[in-house]
């Protein structure tokens, strides 16, 4: 299998922000799945209200798919962060502090 390179500036990037992640142990706060049905259910019943009541408007045609769009790019941001939160208390006791330091001073000089 062949690996991706990856810039010295990016890994270094992404070395500081474990690091950050293992100094602060982000609280674990999740939405529970009742609620984010919740709100994927009142989202869902607002947008076939709107399309219901504006469908046959020409704007409305145009700037309904770019809305939803943006709606799932958001509604996944905020599910792909909450799950970096709640799996890092198991994924982060196997990451090594030690290895990261000491790969960043790599960088650094």
């Amino acid at each position: 299998m062949k690996s991706v390179q990856i810039s010295p500036k990016v890994e270094k990037q992404i070395l500081q922000g474990v690091l950050k992640a293992i100094e602060t142990k982000p609280p674990v706060t999740r939405i529970n799945k009742l609620k984010e049905a919740l709100i994927l259910l009142g989202f869902g019943i607002i947008f076939f209200f709107l399309f219901k009541t504006f469908g046959s408007s020409r704007w409305f045609q145009e700037l309904f798919p770019f809305a939803t769009f943006a709606f799932g790019m958001v509604f996944m941001h905020i599910f792909i962060k909450a799950q970096q939160v709640f799996q890092w208390p198991v994924i982060g006791q196997y990451v090594d502090r030690a290895k990261v330091e000491t790969r960043l001073r790599e960088l650094i000089v």
